[in-house]
């Protein structure tokens, strides 16, 4: 039956016979081609035989190479018993089987085709690097960091070295427990900032509440003229006196631990980049209640009590830039910024509330209150160095690689971004997700993340350099400022180094031009209420408002301020009988003191071009007019800016 089904098919397909036909000659001459059948039909003694088979068993070559190579050895002894030789000489001649199987296999190699050769090199040099790769991976996943320096301690050093009558937070502390803090009255949160009054309906629990906390009051405002704050900051809650967490129990362990915690290998003590500044916190409270002292004070014409409150708040507000951080620095930057802005309003609306002497003094004790961005930006560099230390080992030279525990950190901090540059962005998204394998794949890219990721002194200058750029920004006009390319981590892609090498700098370095862009609002309140302190001493003198500003020098003003936007003197005119001092605003021309399409004038305009066009590349139509610094003009409701498309 077998053999009629193929004649069938011959008979039927004339092709399919052909093909067939094909296939059993090709096996045949393969069969006939196996150098085992071509030395068996050579004839040759057994010693020679013997001999051929150890060398081309040994050879490892392709199929016909060992039949080619068969075919020449046969030749070879054949030669050699025509002439007579014996079967023991002949192979006492060839020499070593080994050694002859390494020639032959050498030479033939030699002869295939370029692109087995280059197959063949590429292969051999993958399987090296992989090797090597794999090596590195067992070496790094073995490293740890090296946390040699404990940056909090150094932090709380100069704290715990204040002597006890400069330190305000003893006092900071009674106050808030005398007052039950954690249980003030519900209008107490809900006063607008824009009008900075307590309802009419609210205004007798307000001065009730007032009277009852009057005690405490005077203890924030004697606080507030000590030194510094004078708590020792800890990592976690737990490490505070009872005392202290009785003032600040509702406070969650830093940010940054929530975000990305270190695995409990990657440091033995707290970490001032983990620091909870709870006390700090706590500052914008305080605020709050010297504030309604400062209301309460105005409504009852209490001018020297006011004043009392508003140099209470620039008193917190001179402790937070002690802190050394930039999180400090921005609160305060609110604090002075609130303070002022009361002040600002009631100048402007109750002139006579002050005297000559009190306004003058609170000029003074105004310009001294000077912010230093040198501080917190070297506090933010001893806290990048304790960060550094729990990601990084430690050679010994100052340099270093990524640990395990420092990538199991970034992985957290950076999500799917950091896994995206290793495996792309879908599986390192999976690997977030995966838990139990995030162990193993760690230790299979992290020679990889080290090759990508800068090394720890790289990492460092790296920052140097950010900060030395930052002080150098800081002391440029801040449309300068805002309009330079490079915005130091806050759009990385415009930065001539590659993000994803820097990650850890760019990650951790303070946005200087949004704290900028507090630190000029801030600047701003300040000369409005320097300008308005000075014209208002003007008016008293000689009955009218001055003709210029610089009618103001240097009797009332060492100096006159400048326009913070366009770096250039700023305007002013007498507008309807009201004084309005201004600058040209982002559309950077004159319009003659009028207020842009805004909900209200004054230094408001300042902030909202600050949060909505830090660069001045873009601005609405309602944007077409001037910044006013200062003016007794009552602010009017306007309409809100039309948007209009890029």
């Amino acid at each position: 039956m077998s053999e009629v089904l193929p004649r069938f098919w011959d008979w039927r397909f004339p092709t399919f016979r052909k093909c067939r036909e094909a296939y059993v000659a090709a096996k045949t001459k393969r069969r006939e081609q196996r150098w085992q059948t071509i030395v068996s039909i050579a004839g040759l003694p057994p010693l020679a035989t013997e001999t051929i088979g150890k060398v081309v068993r040994r050879s490892r070559l392709w199929r016909g190479e060992r039949s080619d190579v068969a075919q020449e050895l046969i030749a070879h002894f054949q030669d050699g018993l025509e002439s007579e030789t014996s079967p023991e000489e002949l192979v006492q001649k060839f020499g070593d089987a080994r050694i002859a199987t390494k020639l032959i296999r050498r030479a033939k190699i030699r002869c295939r085709p370029m692109w087995w050769q280059a197959w063949w090199w590429v292969s051999r040099t993958l399987a090296a690097l992989i090797g090597i790769y794999l090596l590195m991976a067992v070496w790094q996943a073995f490293a740890r960091p090296s946390v040699k320096t404990d940056y909090l301690a150094l932090h709380n050093a100069p704290i715990i070295a204040t002597p006890e009558q400069d330190r305000a937070w003893p006092l900071y502390r009674e106050a808030l427990v005398e007052m039950n803090w954690m249980e003030l009255p519900k209008w107490f949160y809900e006063i607008n900032p824009k009008k900075i009054q307590p309802s009419e309906q609210d205004w007798p629990a307000f001065a009730e509440w007032l009277r009852a906390n009057r005690h405490a009051v005077d203890l924030i405002r004697t606080g507030s003229r000590r030194r510094v704050i004078g708590l020792a900051h800890h990592e976690n809650m737990t490490d505070y006196s009872p005392a202290d967490r009785a003032a600040l129990e509702y406070l969650t362990p830093g940010a940054l631990s929530e975000i990305a915690p270190f695995p409990p290998n990657a440091h033995d003590r707290s970490g001032l980049f983990d620091t909870n500044l709870a006390d700090i916190h706590q500052m914008p409270l305080l605020t709050r209640i010297l504030l309604l002292d400062y209301l309460y004070q105005v409504k009852q014409q209490q001018g020297a009590a006011a004043l009392d409150a508003l140099q209470a708040m620039l008193g917190l507000s001179r402790q937070c830039d002690h802190g050394s951080f930039i999180q400090a620095s921005s609160i305060a930057f609110e604090i002075q910024t609130e303070a002022l802005q009361a002040f600002e309003r009631t100048l402007a609306d109750q002139p006579t509330l002050w005297t000559d002497r009190q306004l003058t003094d609170f000029a003074h004790t105004l310009a001294a209150n000077e912010f230093h961005p040198n501080r917190w930006l070297q506090g933010e560099r001893y806290k990048f160095e304790d960060i550094l230390q729990r990601i990084y080992n430690d050679d010994g030279q100052g340099d270093g690689r990524i640990t395990p525990a420092g990538l199991e950190f970034l992985q957290k901090l950076a999500g799917p971004g950091l896994n995206g540059i290793v495996f792309g962005k879908t599986p390192g998204e999976r690997l977030m997700h995966k838990p139990n394998l995030r162990p193993f794949m760690n230790a299979a890219i992290l020679p990889r993340v080290n090759m990508l990721v800068a090394s720890r002194k790289e990492m460092l200058a790296m920052y140097d350099r950010l900060l030395k750029d930052a002080e150098r920004q800081f002391a440029l006009p801040f449309r300068v400022h805002a309009e330079e390319n490079g915005w130091l981590g806050e759009h990385p892609e415009n930065n001539q180094f590659p993000y994803e090498r820097y990650l850890v700098a760019y990650r951790f370095f303070p946005g200087n031009l949004s704290t900028r862009s507090h630190m000029e609002l801030t600047a701003a309140r300040k000369d409005a209420a320097l300008l308005g302190i000075a014209l208002e001493l003007y008016r008293r003198e000689h009955g009218d408002w001055p003709k210029a500003l610089a009618d103001l020098t240097p009797r009332w003003l060492p100096t006159l301020p400048i326009d913070r936007i366009n770096n250039r003197p700023l305007e002013y005119k007498i507008l309807d009988g009201h004084p309005t001092v201004y600058g040209w605003g982002y559309d950077g021309d004159d319009d003659g003191g009028r207020l842009p399409n805004l909900c209200d004038g004054r230094s408001d305009y300042y902030m909202r071009l600050i949060r909505n066009h830090p660069a001045g590349y873009l601005w609405n139509e309602g944007d077409d007019g001037d910044w006013i610094i200062w003016t007794t003009a009552p602010p009017s409701p306007q309409e809100e800016p039309k948007p209009v498309e890029e």
